[in-house]
């Protein structure tokens, strides 16, 4: 599911991925931010399409946010084009349990002592909706 968010006061396009091995964040974006450091250990990624690709640098405890919540990540920099921060399984494990609409694009997710709803990108806003 898409998301809209924010690093470091920079709007970035959001994808939560249940199937990604790391939390990655594009080259792009990390030449506006700081706070990179080089990896100790490079890994190799293979991507959706098959491609492999060498991550060397990564952001520890990095700040993001969506709809005024913010999250922390150590986030791996890959050369994405589609999106600028790709969050992986753990982040959805840890504000599980949780809800999703898939037809609304909605996500009712623990977030402290409560439960907030994230609303996903529509590619059009469904008839009757109400945001």
């Amino acid at each position: 599911m898409q998301f809209v968010g924010e690093i470091q006061g920079q709007l970035v396009k959001i994808l939560l991925d249940s199937g990604s091995s790391n939390t990655f964040k594009s080259i792009s974006l990390a030449s506006k931010l700081s706070g990179s450091s080089d990896c100790q250990h490079p890994i190799n990624v293979t991507v959706a399409n098959g491609n492999q690709m060498v991550c060397q640098q990564e952001f520890r405890q990095l700040s993001w946010i969506i709809q005024q919540c913010s999250f922390v990540s150590d986030v791996k920099v890959l050369p994405l084009s589609q999106y600028d921060l790709i969050v992986r399984m753990d982040w959805l494990v840890k504000h599980s349990p949780m809800e999703i609409d898939w037809k609304y694009k909605r996500i009712l997710i623990s977030y402290g002592l409560e439960r907030v709803l994230l609303q996903g990108v529509l590619d059009t806003l469904p008839t009757g909706s109400m945001l």
